[in-house]
């Protein structure tokens, strides 16, 4: 490999690793809203959502 394609090769991997940050920033969002939903009691037992899910079945 020449120095032009190791630099390509680094631009590569900085790429990727910014995504996979972008991508792990984005599900500790999604952890963050469902924990506050949680503590803010907006959410449903488990039976409550396997009896409509029976329920649409059924259909």
């Amino acid at each position: 490999m020449n120095e032009g394609s190791l630099a390509l090769v680094g631009i590569s991997m900085d790429v990727q690793a910014d995504e996979g940050q972008e991508k792990t920033s984005a599900l500790l969002e999604i952890l963050a809203l469902g924990n506050r939903e949680i503590m803010q009691g907006m959410f449903r037992d488990i039976e409550d959502v396997f009896a409509d899910l029976d329920k649409t079945e059924q259909v």
